[in-house]
């Protein structure tokens, strides 16, 4: 019978790269974390920045109704009194 040869590894790690490793690691995991977490508060910042945009744009869209409101008021108003000058002129 033909002997094989068995080939082996030798598979120690140091202990050094094991712990730089790891710390590398450690740190790629909290800048990821740090990262996530800063863009978070920056959406957070934009959402109530877009809620206070949207209550003003209410507000002021309510102005502008009231404007329109009471300019056709006005020009109601102006056109009975042109009509009653009118009125007023003819009978005399």
């Amino acid at each position: 019978m033909e002997e094989r040869r068995q080939i082996t590894f030798d598979n120690k790690i140091p202990l050094t790269w094991i712990i730089s490793s790891c710390g590398v690691i450690l740190m790629l995991l909290s800048t990821l974390l740090w990262n996530v977490a800063a863009q978070s508060n920056k959406l957070d910042q934009l959402i109530s920045q877009m809620d206070k945009n949207e209550q003003l744009n209410l507000k002021r869209d309510a102005k502008l109704d009231v404007l329109m409101h009471d300019s056709f008021d006005s020009k109601k108003n102006e056109e009975v009194m042109t009509i009653r000058i009118q009125a007023l002129e003819r009978g005399k």
